[in-house]
């Protein structure tokens, strides 16, 4: 396996952060490529309800059949000492796009390097957020097929908005999903037993949170890596009372949220949040299950949506006191939520997440915490023997490949594959029928308006002709170099998909499919820098 580094187009919030500038690192409380000691004394300083949350943990990893390793290092995170590297993504299907995956072998790859530099306990964590409701986000994948890439939606329609947690999965639906994903799949020698493996993960699952957490357990074994359902009851149990933090101190953390983003905005920043002063930043989940965002009226009253429920303060309070189950999280109140919970070294995201991290800084002072270290996940594509084969044979640049898709290098290619090119000819053709319609346009402005506009419309007429002849030609051609255009159009699909990066739009099975299960174990022990933009890997 060899591995590259390239040098990724992003925008100028990425840049910037990447690049730690003035303007940007002030929304931040620490530079996350430099020493986390400074972290170690605040955390060291703070006080965590350690056995009550190992508890929950060791429940439900030992739920999902999370190896020793795993449980270990929940025992470990009772001592004092311990800390925690942490991320999270929602439980998308066979883990969603392959950013989750990726996401994964960054919070582990921090632990061990922290672990090794500060000589302390470092916990990785992976934050299920099997609290979010939004289905359709989870429902498919996208995948390379041996027809292109497609979308496959899983046919499963819940019937309110619940939390993903609260989802049963069709497991004769998911069957079926799966079965057709595999039937359009091109066979390798891990196929078979890869379709068995996920069969059995999907037959000891009740919930696609479980068929989640079942999954990158088995992706990645041994690692120590632990899970954390967000939305888990026996959790919200031990989250009674910052509930109730959040609600007495919504009106602070709403405004300061909203301003921050306004400033954010009018440097430029485009920031993936939007937050106004009178959201709640809480969902109440209501006797169905669905779950309510909830926003401040100018009485301070606490309402849903198309107001069906209210609350007072004081009654909002009093379900988080007795029934924390009926409340949640949003965007803006995860990540507090999560600093209280955990020890947090530091916090692994993708730049959207870290995009609305950047509003959160002074949130975090409104409750007396502070913002962690903010990491940038890997970011890596992955590159199969056939695609490494084609980019040779092509001389085509990695990055140019990667960062703008290779459909220009293709147009130009097909333009020189006729002598000499088509474009060419129809061109020199063009200028020479209008050097001989000359004479009549002058004889025609001559004899009257009307005959000038007779003779310009005949020659576009002629010249519309000459582009339909071109077309033709130019069809011709794209069939005759079938075979190179469809290299051309694989390197983009697989490298460049939808004119995103690879890890945004496929899922990883079309990888897991080829190579088995065990190549992810090898990227995850190998050792990345955190400051590079992006990996590119070969397989």
């Amino acid at each position: 396996m060899k591995i590259d580094t390239i040098h990724l187009n992003h925008n100028k919030f990425v840049n910037d952060y990447r690049n730690q500038t003035d303007k940007l690192k002030a929304y931040f409380e620490y530079n996350p490529f430099m020493s986390y000691k400074k972290r170690l004394t605040y955390l060291d300083k703070s006080n965590y309800q350690r056995k009550e949350l190992a508890s929950i943990l060791e429940k439900m990893n030992n739920n999902w059949g999370s190896d020793g390793t795993t449980l270990k290092n929940i025992e470990r995170l009772k001592s004092d000492n311990a800390v925690v590297v942490i991320g999270g993504q929602q439980a998308g299907l066979l883990t969603g796009p392959l950013y989750s995956v990726n996401k994964v072998i960054s919070i582990i790859q921090l632990a061990k390097e922290q672990e090794a530099e500060l000589n302390r306990p470092v916990i990785p964590v992976f934050w299920i957020a099997g609290e979010d409701h939004d289905f359709d986000e989870i429902n498919h994948v996208n995948m390379r097929t041996k027809t292109g890439l497609k979308k496959r939606t899983i046919q499963q329609i819940p019937k309110f908005k619940k939390s993903v947690s609260q989802i049963d999965l069709d497991s004769n639906l998911t069957k079926e999903w799966l079965t057709d994903i595999f039937l359009e799949l091109e066979e390798s020698t891990h196929s078979k037993i890869i379709y068995e493996e996920l069969l059995n993960i999907l037959n000891e699952s009740k919930t696609y949170v479980d068929f989640f957490a079942r999954l990158i357990n088995k992706l990645f074994p041994k690692s120590g890596l632990v899970l954390v359902d967000s939305a888990d009851a026996s959790l919200r149990s031990i989250e009674s009372k910052y509930f109730i933090k959040l609600i007495e101190h919504q009106e602070s953390i709403a405004k300061t949220v909203s301003k921050t983003i306004k400033s954010l905005q009018e440097q430029d920043y485009s920031i993936s949040l939007e937050a106004e002063e009178n959201e709640g930043h809480l969902f109440y989940h209501d006797d169905y299950g669905e779950r309510i965002l909830l926003s401040r009226t100018e009485s301070g009253m606490w309402q849903g949506k198309s107001n069906h429920i209210e609350f007072t303060s004081e009654a909002l309070i009093q379900i988080a006191e007795k029934t924390p189950s009926r409340l949640s999280n949003n965007v803006v109140t995860r990540p507090l939520m999560q600093e209280w919970l955990f020890p947090t070294l530091a916090f692994v995201g993708g730049y959207g997440e870290i995009s609305y991290w950047a509003s959160l800084k002074e949130a975090f002072k409104e409750l007396n915490l502070e913002m962690p270290p903010v990491v940038p996940r890997y970011s890596l594509t992955y590159i199969p023997k056939k695609i490494n084969d084609v980019l040779n044979k092509k001389d085509i640049d990695i990055s140019q490949a990667i960062n703008h898709g290779v459909s220009d290098l293709k147009l130009n290619w097909l333009s020189n594959q006729s002598t000499p090119p088509i474009e060419l000819l129809i061109d020199e053709m063009n200028i020479g029928i209008e050097a001989l319609h000359q004479p009549i346009q002058k004889v025609a402005s001559n004899l009257g308006e009307d005959l000038q506009h007779l003779a310009e419309t005949n020659l576009a007429k002629i010249i519309k002709t000459t582009e339909f002849l071109e077309k033709r030609l130019l069809r011709e051609v794209k069939y005759k170099y079938k075979k190179e255009i469809n290299d051309y159009d694989l390197i983009t699909d697989y490298l460049c998909p939808d004119n995103g990066l690879q890890e945004r739009i496929f899922n990883p099975l079309f990888l897991i499919n080829n190579y088995g299960f065990d190549f992810i174990k090898e990227i995850t022990e190998t050792p990345l820098s955190f400051k590079k933009d992006h990996f590119v890997i070969y397989l």
